[in-house]
């Protein structure tokens, strides 16, 4: 199934990376480099269905915070969070809810997270 993704990545070298890797897999992609930015696109953009962020964005953003707003905004928006972190850093409300894709990973393993995504 092709989604409408919105990927939140504040390193932009990574962010073009996961762009390219999910338009050659055949989803629409936007791209945000801050949670801001990414709350603008889920307003502008309400046909968007899957959230992709990192969970550590710069300026002390967290992409689990980003995630509860985005849905707020799109309560049937389906969750992916990126980290090489551990699993700690999200809270338990966020492991139960969002699916996780350990960095680094493959394009396997990104395909898989996002087949996997669900609403609650």
């Amino acid at each position: 199934m092709n989604r409408k993704v919105l990927i939140v990545e504040d390193n932009p070298d990574m962010l073009e990376c996961i762009a390219e890797e999910l338009e050659h897999l055949g989803h629409e992609v936007w791209c945000a480099s801050t949670a801001v930015a990414a709350l603008q696109h889920l307003t502008a953009e309400p046909t968007i269905d899957l959230l992709l962020s990192d969970l550590q964005l710069r300026g002390g953003a967290n992409g689990e915070a980003l995630a509860w707003q985005a849905l707020t905004l799109q309560p049937q928006l389906d969750v992916v969070i990126m980290t090489g972190f551990d699993i700690s850093h999200l809270s338990k409300a966020g492991q139960a809810r969002f699916t996780l894709l350990r960095k680094p990973y493959s394009l396997e393993q990104l395909s898989g997270a996002i087949a996997d995504a669900r609403t609650v």
